[in-house]
């Protein structure tokens, strides 16, 4: 019995561990992706440029991106039905759409469809 409460207490540790890193990760993109009130007039011209990025991408998805390191430009302006296949594949139809709608990709959902953006 004492081995099984062991067990128990190691696995909701780890549990414990895991839970406080994703909030840390969540956090830290927050922190970086919320809007800096003092970049006053400059702000206009950065977002007038980051729209342009990449077409297919809103400014709110592109932002998110770059927070995780990910430059608009580099990926494709147009998607192809390969790439829309691997999309739900990889993320499911739900969340596909949810992106496709407009919602910015979170970290694991690029790191899931990453795969996709090179499908010819």
């Amino acid at each position: 019995m004492n081995t099984s409460n062991q067990v128990m207490k190691t696995f909701f540790t780890i549990i414990g561990i895991l839970a406080v890193i994703a909030l840390i990760i969540f956090g830290t993109f927050r922190l970086l992706s919320a809007p800096d009130s003092r970049e006053g007039s400059d702000s206009v011209s950065t977002t007038q440029e980051q729209e342009d990025s990449n077409p297919l991408l809103t400014e709110s998805q592109e932002t998110s991106l770059e927070v995780i390191g990910v430059d608009p430009e580099s990926l494709p302006s147009e998607i192809t039905p390969a790439m829309q296949i691997c999309f739900v594949e990889k993320l499911g139809a739900e969340r596909a759409q949810e992106i496709a709608d407009g919602d910015s990709p979170t970290p694991g959902d690029y790191l899931k469809a990453k795969a996709c953006l090179n499908v010819e």
